[in-house]
């Protein structure tokens, strides 16, 4: 009888240490659960500030880098006061025509108020021509709107959908913006694809992500929405599509 309640004890000392580490390891597990959502949800609203961020900064970056061409061009109009306009118009064309920035993507474009294009970079097949009917896929009068900016504010922003390259039949989101130049009535202009600028930031992100780490194992992995790998601590798996990885 002894032995049995012995046992007995044994048993229930033993089935409440069991219950016991059952609840400290689901306690832990909980805490680990709670700790990696916040990880996350602290990330997810660092990128969502960062876009934006990253967004006034391309608002800031088109109209810092119209204001240079406008003042490119304002020098070059002082300076040459003995000219014609014909050889002046000529040097501002030569001075902006080839400058890029944003990776290459941005460049600048000249249109005389009433539509006539006086300089494009990419489109040098349409200088000289009138856009006024020009539209988009959205049946939007970019010139008209782009010079009605220019002649009643003087400056201001646009958002547009526009080509990348003239044999892509593609469209894309294009936010510009104009500056009147007022000597010789045009307006002066630039823009970039906010695509593009969102890939750059991804970039950014993704290289930040990389170098964030939380506890002693803790670690971040993006993916895209078809299952592809754009970060993981292990290198063999980005790049891979991940959604049938066992």
């Amino acid at each position: 009888f002894i032995v049995i309640i012995n046992l007995l004890i044994i048993y229930d000392n033993q089935l409440g240490a069991t219950r016991e580490l059952q609840a400290l390891r689901e306690s832990i597990i909980e805490r680990q659960r709670t700790f990696a959502k916040n990880q996350v949800e602290q990330l997810i609203t660092q990128i969502e500030n960062e876009q934006l961020a990253s967004r006034k900064r391309l608002n800031e970056n088109i109209k810092s880098r119209v204001n240079e061409a406008h003042a490119i061009a304002t020098y070059i109009y002082q300076e040459n006061q003995d000219k014609s306009k014909e050889q002046v118009c000529k040097l501002i064309q030569d001075a902006l025509r080839n400058i890029r920035f944003n990776n290459g993507r941005g460049y600048f474009f000249i249109y005389d108020m009433d539509g006539t294009n006086i300089m494009h970079p990419v489109l040098t097949e349409i200088e000289g021509s009138s856009m006024w009917n020009f539209s988009d896929i959205d049946n939007k009068y970019v010139i008209r709107e782009l010079s009605n900016i220019a002649e009643t504010k003087g400056e201001g922003y646009l958002n547009w959908r526009f080509v990348k390259t003239p044999d892509d039949y593609n469209t894309y989101e294009k936010i510009g913006y104009v500056r009147r130049f007022s000597p010789y009535n045009w307006f002066i202009g630039s823009g970039d694809y906010i695509d593009d600028a969102e890939q750059d930031l991804k970039a950014q992100m993704i290289a930040k992500t990389a170098s964030l780490k939380y506890g002693e194992n803790g670690f971040f992995l993006i993916l895209d929405e078809a299952g592809e790998m754009l970060y993981h601590p292990e290198q063999r798996y980005i790049g891979r599509q991940v959604f049938d990885l066992v």
